[in-house]
C-alpha cells in the first residue's frame, strides 16, 4: 500500500509539473516585411523538440506548418530559459494577418506587410515634437523655455580644455539659443545631440523622401524636414563667432529642482550657454549642416542650404584646426554627451561637404580621416566610425576594409556562445541604440553592395527591438501594440499621465552591473513582471524610475527612425 501511495505521489508531481511548465513566442510585434527574414523565438522549462506548429490565416487556413527543431541553446548570459528553440517561418511572403498556433502557446498574432514601419516613423516623430524647446509647434504639453533666446554665456577658465569650473565672467554676456530638441529628463540641450539627430532625420529623408508625410508640422515641410529644419537653425547658433562654440544650454541646477513642466521652469530666461572650442561637437555640428545644406537645396529652399553650407564649412575648418582636446561638461564625475575622439566626426563632416560643394579637397579630407578613425569595433552615437566609412566608400573603395572590420568583428559577437538574438556588442548602457545602429550598417551595406553575408544579424536586431527579446517587449512606445513599453522616465509623461509616450524608444536592457548600481531605481526588482526574463549579464524593467532602461534620448529616436527607413528601403516597395 505505502508503495502504491508513493508512486500515486511520484505521478501527481510529475503531472503537477507538466502543468506548470512555461513556453514564451517571443517575435516582431509590430510586423514583417513579404521579403525579409522572419522568426518566432520559442523559450521553454521543458523539451518542445517535435512539438507540431502552424500558422493560419484569417479565415483559418493553414498557410504554413512544420515541427519544432532541437533547442540551439539552454540558459546562459542571454537567455533565462533552459530550451530556446528558432522557428523560421521566412517562406511565407503573402501579406496579411496570421495566427502563430503550437501547444502551450497562444495569442501570437503576426503581421505581414510591405509598409509595416510606415506608422511606426510617424510615432517617433511624434517623439521629438513633444521635446522641441522654445517653440510652440509642440505636442502633449505647453511650450517652454522661450528664455533661451537671452542665454548667458560661460566658460572653462583657462584654454585647453582641462579646467573644469565653469564662470560666466566679469560681464554676462548673452546670446539667442531659443530653440532645439531637450535630450532625456531634465530639458538640457546639447549641441552633440542635436546634431546628430538632425543629421539621421536628414539622412532618412534623402533615402526615401515618399515615406513621410506630414502630421504634425504647421510649416510646407513634411514633419521629418520640419524636425531637420529645426535642427539645422539652431545649429546656425552654436559658433557666433570663431571664439566661442556652445555645447550645451541648461546646466546641472536641474538635479535640485524636482520634477516640473518646460512652462513651469524657475529657471527660463536664466539657463547657461556653455562656451568651448571642442572638436568632436563641432565636426557633428558641421556634417549636420553640410547634409542639410544638400537636403534642402534638392527641395528648392536655396537661401536655408546657403546658410547651411557657409556654417558648415566655418565649423569643419575650426574643428580640424583646433588643436583643443574634446570637451564635456563635467561635475562630479558625471560627463554627458562625451565623444574622446574627433577623426570619426571629421570624417563624416568632410565626406558631407565634398557631397554638398564638390570640391575634391574635401573628399581627400575625408580619405585621410577614414585612415585616422579606421573601424571602431563598437558603435554609438559617440563611434561613427561604420557609417563615416560607409559614406566615403561611395567614392573611395579603400575605406570597405574598415567597414568589413567592423561588420565582421560585430558579425563574431553576434555569433557568439547563446547569443540567440544576434546582438553585436557587449551589454552597456543604451545598448538598444548601438544595436540599431548597427543593424542601420549592416542595412546600409547590404543596400549598397548587395551583399547579405551580414543581413541574419540585421534583421533579428530589427525584431530585437519590436519584441523579439528576452522580455517579449516590444522597446517603441506604440499605443496600438499591446507589448510595447509604457512607463518612459520621463517629466513631461510622469506629471500628464493623460498622455501616452508615442513614438518613445528607451534605451532597452542593460548589464546588470550597471543596473544594480543605478542609484534611481527605488523598486522593488524581484516584483517586476520582466525580473523572471533578467540574466545574470542583462536586466530590463519597465517602471517609470528605471532611468537607465526607460530614459528615451532623442539620439536614440533618431537611430529608430534611420533603420526603420532603411528597413522599408530595402524590404518594403
Amino acid at each position: 500500500m505505502q508503495r502504491k501511495l508513493l508512486l500515486l505521489g511520484v505521478i501527481f508531481l510529475a503531472a503537477f509539473s507538466m502543468s506548470k511548465a512555461e513556453r514564451y513566442a517571443r517575435y516582431n510585434y509590430v510586423g514583417y516585411f513579404p521579403k525579409s527574414l522572419k522568426r518566432i523565438v520559442i523559450m521553454s522549462d521543458s523539451e518542445c523538440a517535435g512539438t507540431a506548429w502552424d500558422i493560419k490565416d484569417q479565415a483559418k487556413k493553414s498557410a504554413m506548418s512544420g515541427v519544432v527543431a532541437k533547442s540551439i541553446f539552454g540558459k546562459g548570459d542571454h537567455t533565462p530559459f533552459p530550451y530556446n528553440y528558432d522557428v523560421d517561418f521566412s517562406s511565407l511572403t503573402t501579406e496579411g494577418v496570421y495566427h502563430f498556433e503550437m501547444k502551450g502557446i497562444s495569442d501570437v498574432q503576426i503581421i505581414i506587410n510591405k509598409d509595416i514601419l510606415r506608422p511606426v516613423i510617424s510615432s517617433n516623430l511624434h517623439f521629438l515634437y513633444a521635446h522641441r524647446s522654445g517653440t510652440k509647434d509642440c505636442v502633449d504639453r505647453e511650450p517652454g523655455h522661450f528664455g533661451d533666446s537671452a542665454s548667458f554665456i560661460v566658460h572653462r577658465k583657462g584654454s585647453d580644455n582641462t579646467d573644469t569650473t565653469w564662470s560666466p565672467g566679469a560681464i554676462r554676456r548673452k546670446i539667442n539659443m531659443l530653440g532645439g530638441w531637450y535630450d532625456g529628463t531634465l530639458f538640457i540641450k546639447f549641441t552633440a545631440s542635436i546634431a546628430y539627430t538632425t543629421y539621421y532625420l536628414l539622412r532618412s529623408y534623402e533615402l526615401d523622401p515618399g515615406l513621410f508625410g506630414k502630421k504634425f508640422s504647421k510649416t510646407d515641410l513634411v514633419d521629418v524636414l520640419d524636425n531637420a529644419k529645426s535642427g539645422c537653425d539652431y545649429l546656425l547658433k552654436v559658433m557666433p563667432n570663431d571664439s566661442e562654440f556652445i555645447i550645451q544650454v541648461g546646466g546641472f541646477k536641474y538635479n535640485d529642482l524636482g520634477t516640473h513642466l518646460p512652462n513651469k521652469d524657475p529657471l527660463n530666461g536664466k539657463r547657461e550657454s556653455y562656451s568651448i572650442i571642442s572638436p568632436p561637437q563641432m565636426a557633428s555640428a558641421a556634417a549636420a549642416l553640410a547634409l542639410g545644406s544638400s537636403v534642402f537645396g534638392s527641395t528648392g529652399k536655396k537661401e536655408d542650404a546657403d546658410k547651411y553650407k557657409q556654417m558648415a564649412i566655418k565649423l569643419f575648418a575650426k574643428a580640424a584646426a583646433s588643436q583643443n582636446p574634446p570637451a564635456w561638461l563635467e561635475k562630479d564625475e558625471t560627463e554627458y554627451y562625451k565623444d574622446e575622439k574627433s577623426a570619426d566626426n571629421l570624417e563624416l563632416a568632410a565626406i558631407e561637404l565634398y557631397r554638398c560643394t564638390k570640391e575634391d579637397s574635401y573628399l581627400q579630407k575625408a580619405q585621410k580621416y577614414a585612415a585616422t578613425a579606421k573601424g571602431a569595433g563598437w558603435i554609438a552615437w559617440s563611434d561613427q566610425n561604420l557609417p563615416a566609412n560607409e559614406r566615403v566608400l561611395e567614392h573611395s573603395p579603400q575605406t570597405k576594409k574598415f567597414v568589413l572590420d567592423d561588420l565582421n568583428e560585430f558579425l563574431t559577437t553576434a555569433k557568439g556562445n547563446g547569443n540567440i538574438w544576434s546582438l553585436p556588442v557587449e551589454y552597456t548602457s543604451q545598448g538598444l541604440y548601438s544595436y540599431m545602429e548597427a543593424a542601420s550598417g549592416v542595412l546600409r551595406y547590404q543596400l549598397s553592395t548587395s551583399d547579405k553575408k551580414y543581413e541574419q544579424m540585421g534583421q533579428h536586431l530589427l525584431d530585437y527591438a519590436l519584441g523579439c527579446n528576452n522580455w517579449g517587449a516590444n522597446f517603441v512606445s506604440l499605443q496600438s501594440v499591446k507589448q510595447s513599453v509604457r512607463n518612459v522616465f520621463s517629466q513631461i509623461y510622469r506629471l500628464q499621465m493623460r498622455f501616452y509616450p508615442e513614438g518613445s524608444i528607451v534605451p532597452g536592457p542593460v548589464d546588470a552591473k550597471t543596473q544594480n548600481e543605478d542609484v534611481w531605481c527605488c523598486f522593488d526588482k524581484t516584483a517586476e513582471p520582466t525580473y523572471p526574463f533578467n540574466t545574470d549579464k542583462v536586466s530590463f524593467f519597465d517602471n517609470v524610475d528605471d532611468e537607465s532602461c526607460m530614459s528615451t534620448t532623442i539620439t536614440g529616436v533618431a537611430d529608430g527612425i534611420y533603420l526603420f527607413t532603411l528597413a522599408t528601403k530595402t524590404y518594403g516597395e
